[in-house]
């Protein structure tokens, strides 16, 4: 696990209602999973995972091109 994301889920685990904003682009390649996470508000993890079990983890899966950055309060 990276440094970043190890972070990010230590303080999801301590701040339970952290807020994320899905960043990268959206062209062709965008899957329709991550299209909906990017036409999204900012979201809680577990708003995250109830539209994808592991979301917050792989985004849209394998070479996803987004990542999840905190919403800054």
């Amino acid at each position: 696990m990276e440094q970043l994301e190890l972070f990010i889920e230590t303080e999801v685990n301590i701040f339970p209602d952290t807020e994320f904003e899905y960043v990268g682009p959206d062209d062709e390649k965008t899957r329709p999973v991550c299209r909906t996470y990017l036409a999204s508000d900012p979201l809680t993890l577990g708003e995250i995972r109830s539209v994808k079990s592991d979301g917050f983890e792989h985004g849209g899966g394998i070479n996803c091109r987004h990542y999840w950055k905190p919403v800054d309060v």
